[in-house]
């Protein structure tokens, strides 16, 4: 099962969360209907991954996407 199909079949359910834990994707996971993100690098630079989630939340995909970049 590929995250796009498990993200579809749980979509109705509020008691099921997905997390990415891919670093590289947050952004586009997020897009997807991921709950959120979980990812090593965030130990080391826990604001930037604050800062992509704050901004994606607010609609800011540019300033998320930006954020993204920070981690590749």
């Amino acid at each position: 099962m590929n995250l796009q199909s498990l993200l579809d079949l749980m979509r109705d359910d509020k008691e099921f969360s997905v997390f990415t834990g891919s670093e590289l994707l947050i952004t586009v996971a997020l897009q997807m209907g991921c709950t959120g993100f979980v990812g090593g690098l965030h130990n080391i630079c826990p604001h930037v991954a604050v800062a992509l989630y704050k901004s994606f939340c607010e609609g800011n995909l540019e300033a998320a996407r930006g954020f993204q970049r920070d981690f590749s």
